[in-house]
């Protein structure tokens, strides 16, 4: 489903930030869904939540500027849990802390 490709959002990028926008360009011109649609921002929806619930980043708009490093993380969670087959955040995700937690 996903080919290997270099991009701008690969890990020896060197730009500072980027927008959600751009990086939903490159994943239409790497990747395609089954499907043939479109890779959208609802597409990432689920990995967005995720870093949002994990470790606090909002992304508002696919105009927002974002650290670069943040959309590499983004693409990487994307990519990976759509090749894996198995529910990944789902495995990753932060776990409701038990009654005594404090």
């Amino acid at each position: 489903m996903f080919e290997a490709d270099k991009s701008a959002f690969d890990f020896r990028a060197s730009e500072e930030a980027n927008t959600l926008g751009s990086l939903l360009a490159e994943l239409n011109a790497q990747y395609y869904k089954e499907s043939g649609e479109p890779i959208t921002a609802r597409d990432l929806r689920r990995t967005l939540e995720f870093l949002e619930q994990s470790i606090g980043i909002k992304v508002k708009g696919s105009t927002q500027r974002i650290p670069v490093s943040t959309l590499k993380t983004i693409k990487l969670l994307y990519v990976k849990g759509t090749n894996s087959g198995k529910h990944l955040l789902g495995l990753l995700a932060p776990r409701a802390c038990p009654i005594f937690c404090v």
